[in-house]
């Protein structure tokens, strides 16, 4: 009898907790760099969809690499579950530091039953030819659900798919003497539906992850896009270079997004390097290893040129925080370590890399997507950790009775966790560094501010759409019994179930996609709790438009109303025109706010003549107690509003 029921198991992989369709595919990437590659092409076909409006859609994602191959034997077990190069009972191929990549053994089939239906391998360790084929296995889902398959196929030689090879030859990329092929096929799970919208987040993402091994010429990653009609293939984009891209924005090579073009020849440096702590020395296990930082901040002229609400802003704030590095490789970019909602802490940022033998000590997860015990760990308080140490240890030192004259001090609690070979001192350790470093910066991004203010050269530094959400986010996070941890194929479900009730009402519904995309990525989020839309609705609809399900609030602005589309578009529309001197962008300003403040104003008119236009007794109660409850909510958002603007 199995252990396992093979597609009861299956299903419970298909929601493997990979973040998108970018980090799924990094694990594919992994297996390359595991295996020695020099070159990595990703090829993304699609094939216009078969119902509905005939769009075009991504059909098949395809990774090639120049790698050692696989031999059989390690091919037999490659889609198996569990069974990676570095598990004890599999074979050793790789010894050096890049060959434990792989170490948990779920990378390949798991990313790719996240993704796909169908993952078909094709590996080879000598030329190809017609007496010399590749070896091939595939894990089939369908196949495996409805019981017409318990396993992976056993390898077998067999030729690469023309249309794979076809894309190979198309763009220059070469069979290498020994290689690996990697083929997601009925892609029906991809979060990014589009071939190019599939291609801009894995530009950034997979720049980001192997920024390092990119900057250093380890590895060198290309994609390339394709539409498919009849069997035949036409190249949409040939074989684009990726290049690094440093969050901390301090690689002068790296990818530049669009956002930062403005700057070229306005300013020499929009980021620099803060020197601070650089690495800390551990031991564990007999054998000692390096822990290094690396820290920066957005230059006071970039923060004036371009403030918190211009689109070089949101650039910062979605890569702020710190980055976590294993090995030169990225698992997370976290905020962690912000102590509070702060408009300064997009400005300043930082970088973390440890050796894969601290892998225990961090919490590395098996989909290499996060560092748990660094990131999830009450150690990141220190004061509350000490207190909770000491009652601990007092209460086995003396188990009734006043024992706070035994209390340790904070370097006394550092010591003894040393001492007694607790590992904990670590995480305590690394969240001092980054603690301290970021009081520092945020310290300094103030000053700067204070005086670039007095000179009369600064602009409003607040984004606040980023203000709200997170204010919202803290606010619904506070009664969590609703709030449920959603599958992807139930975040997937409950996001066209919120666009069918906004479909309902859109004047636009060739948006409804985009808007998609930000609710699945909102609605995978367990941190995230509210979401803010805008999109234009009939003039028939309310101003705004709430829905809640499943612990999630969508908030859809309707941009159609005159006065939303005002307050939407106030600021921007300030920030993206040019004026000849700073007293002309002070005087609009200055206009802009005094039309938002009277617009307000007849906000709170029209909401009144509604009510007192109503003539049912019942109505009219209803509308006072829903006033009522609207002045108390506000009440207390605006006190951490305030508080996120101190």
């Amino acid at each position: 009898m199995l252990l396992f029921n093979p597609a009861m198991a299956l299903k419970a992989q298909l929601n493997s907790g990979y973040r998108n369709a970018d980090y799924a595919l990094a694990e594919i990437v992994d297996n390359s760099i595991e295996a020695h590659a020099k070159n990595i092409d990703i090829f993304i076909i699609q094939k216009r969809s078969k119902e509905g409006r005939q769009v075009w859609r991504t059909d098949k994602v395809a990774v090639l690499d120049d790698g050692h191959g696989m031999s059989e034997k390690i091919l037999s077990s490659a889609l198996t579950f569990g069974y990676g190069t570095h598990v004890k009972e599999a074979p050793q191929v790789y010894s050096d530091a890049r060959g434990k990549m792989g170490k948990f053994g779920y990378g390949l089939p798991n990313s790719s039953v996240s993704q796909a239906r169908k993952v078909s391998v094709w590996s080879w360790q000598n030329p190809i030819g017609e007496s010399s084929l590749p070896l091939y296995s595939s894990l089939d889902v369908d196949e495996i659900l409805s019981e017409e398959a318990d396993a992976p196929s056993q390898p077998i030689p067999k030729k690469i798919y023309p249309i794979l090879l076809s894309a190979a030859e198309q763009v220059g990329s070469e069979l290498g003497t020994s290689g690996t092929l990697v083929c997601w096929e009925n892609t029906d799970r991809l979060q990014w539906k589009k071939a190019r919208s599939l291609f801009e987040h894995l530009q950034q993402t997979l720049g980001r992850i192997y920024r390092k091994y990119i900057s250093e010429d380890k590895i060198n990653i290309f994609i390339s896009i394709f539409s498919e009609e009849d069997g035949n293939l036409t190249p949409i984009l040939k074989r684009h270079k990726l290049l690094p891209f440093d969050p901390l924005f301090l690689d002068p090579t790296g990818f530049r997004p669009k956002v930062l073009e403005s700057f070229d020849g306005a300013l020499a440096e929009e980021f620099q390097h803060v020197n601070l702590r650089d690495e800390l020395e551990v031991e564990y296990k007999g054998k000692k290893a390096k822990i290094t930082f690396k820290f920066s901040t957005v230059t006071a002229g970039a923060r004036s040129f371009a403030p918190g609400s211009s689109d070089f802003g949101q650039l910062c704030e979605q890569n702020s925080g710190f980055s976590i590095c294993r090995a030169g490789r990225e698992l997370e970019l976290s905020k962690k370590w912000f102590s509070q909602v702060n408009t300064l802490n997009r400005w300043v940022r930082a970088e973390i890399d440890f050796p894969p033998a601290l892998d225990d000590i961090f919490g590395v997860t098996n989909n290499k997507q996060s560092a748990t015990l660094l990131t999830e760990s009450n150690l990141g308080n220190w004061d509350e950790f000490v207190e909770t140490y000491n009652l601990e240890r007092n209460s086995q030192l003396i188990p009734i009775g006043d024992s706070s004259e035994n209390n340790l001090s904070q370097q006394q609690v550092l010591e003894e966790l040393v001492k007694n070979g607790d590992t904990r001192w670590v995480i305590v350790e690394i969240n001092q560094v980054l603690s301290t470093a970021f009081k520092k910066m945020l310290s300094k991004v103030r000053q700067d501010g204070s005086r670039a203010s007095k000179t009369g050269i600064t602009s409003p530094t607040t984004h606040t759409t980023d203000v709200a959400t997170n204010i919202a986010d803290e606010d619904a996070n506070h009664n969590k019994e609703n709030n449920q941890s959603l599958s992807v194929e139930e975040a997937e479900h409950l996001a066209n179930h919120f666009i069918d009730n906004i479909g309902r009402f859109a004047t636009h519904p060739e948006k409804k996609e985009d808007l998609l995309e930000k609710l699945k990525d909102f609605l995978k989020d367990d941190k995230k709790s509210v979401q803010f839309l805008e999109t234009e609705m009939d003039a028939s609809s309310s101003f705004f438009f709430p829905q809640r399900d499943s612990g999630k609030t969508v908030i859809t602005l309707n941009t159609y109303n005159k006065w939303v589309k005002l307050i939407c578009e106030a600021l921007l529309d300030i920030e993206s025109q040019d004026y000849a001197d700073p007293q002309a962008k002070a005087e609009a300003i200055e206009r802009k706010f005094e039309l938002l403040q009277t617009t307000l104003k007849l906000l709170f008119y029209a909401w009144g003549k509604a009510e007192l236009d109503t003539q049912r007794n019942e109505e009219k109660r209803a509308s006072s107690i829903l006033r009522t409850m609207l002045g108390y909510n506000m009440e207390k958002l605006v006190q951490d509003a305030e508080k996120a603007y101190s």
